[in-house]
């Protein structure tokens, strides 16, 4: 029979389709002998939860279950510790401005981030061919914007919230 430490790591990585994640699971405090549940603690490194440590319990006996059974228990766990974590999308934007990336878990595709990009003034000698066609003399005034690195791993400039995202309450900020 597999661990249950093994087994809640592998439903894990299977919840988040990423077979090669980094899932810490360990027992909190002692096994019980007669057989009540047992509380482990979760922690996902580079995920919204990290270091929030994510309580699971389990009873040993519930380890004959199904699966997709305890796979759904875990789901909801990390989406209830997910919930936890959320930020407005103001207090994300305060956050962007500071210099840090921010992402919404609730997203189309794995590795998606918005960044700031602080307004530059790029000497008239530094501006890029493409760019000098269209400014052809002096310097280059580039204002604020924000950039989406989207699934596809494009750099992608001047993204735009939609009226979801602005009234979106699951926001988080990414380790620098």
């Amino acid at each position: 029979m597999e661990p249950t430490e093994a087994l809640i790591r592998r439903l894990i990585r299977e919840i988040l389709n990423d077979p090669d994640r980094v899932v810490e699971v360990t027992l909190e405090g002692e096994a019980d002998p007669g057989g009540g549940a047992e509380r482990y603690v979760i922690d996902i490194p580079n995920h919204p939860v990290e270091g929030r440590a994510t309580a699971f319990a389990i009873n040993p006996s519930t380890v004959n279950v199904p699966d997709d059974v305890l796979k759904a228990a875990l789901a909801g766990a990390l989406t209830r510790a997910q919930d936890d974590l959320g930020l407005s999308f103001g207090d994300a934007l305060v956050a962007l401005k500071d210099g840090h990336r921010i992402t919404r878990p609730g997203w189309n595709g794995r590795g998606m981030w918005l960044c700031y990009m602080e307004s530059v003034t790029i000497a008239a000698g530094l501006v890029n061919e493409r760019t000098r066609r269209f400014v052809p003399e002096g310097d280059l005034n580039v204002g604020g914007y924000i950039v989406m690195f989207t699934a596809q791993g494009v750099w992608q400039p001047g993204w735009l919230a939609s009226q979801a995202d602005l009234l979106a309450e699951d926001w988080i900020v990414l380790p620098d």
